[in-house]
């Protein structure tokens, strides 16, 4: 049986002048980057690959059409209306602590610059879409608090 050594994490550097790790060599955790993004050189081509996908998926509070629902809400039972209500919190409360929680707990120990890009990328998307249904909650919702 393989005996498993316990690895220590360490947040990376946001800039590391002493770093002598190339691009090429980078590690996803426990590597020693420069902390200098350079999406052509990588090891990691799949993390630039789910950057562009990211990058082009991306959407604004402002391209969401929320007419309809304007339109609908008032049509809705009180029960309704108060489960439509929470399900905006809730998603609210769940992309805001998802944006946190990537950045504060898992991105600070990511040394590849690419995954690191990443990580930062779904963060704003998180943070976007909590954005976008705040807009949504009042602009629609009975409730905005």
């Amino acid at each position: 049986m393989e005996k498993r050594v316990p690895v220590k994490l360490t947040q990376k550097k946001v800039f590391n002048q002493d770093s002598n790790e190339e691009f090429k060599d980078a590690k996803i955790i426990g590597g020693n980057p420069n902390g200098i993004f350079n999406f052509n050189k990588t090891n990691h081509e799949w993390a630039t690959a789910l950057y562009d996908k990211m990058e082009a998926r991306t959407w604004f509070v402002k391209q969401v059409n929320i007419g309809k629902d304007k339109i609908n809400y008032p049509r809705l039972s009180e029960p309704e209306k108060r489960s439509y209500d929470l399900v905006l919190a809730q998603l609210i409360a769940n992309d805001s602590i998802q944006t946190n929680q990537i950045m504060d707990r898992i991105n600070c120990y990511i040394t590849s610059p690419i995954v690191n890009a990443c990580l930062s990328r779904q963060s704003c998307e998180e943070s976007l879409h909590s954005k976008s249904y705040a807009v949504m909650a009042e602009d629609i919702a009975q409730d905005t608090d």
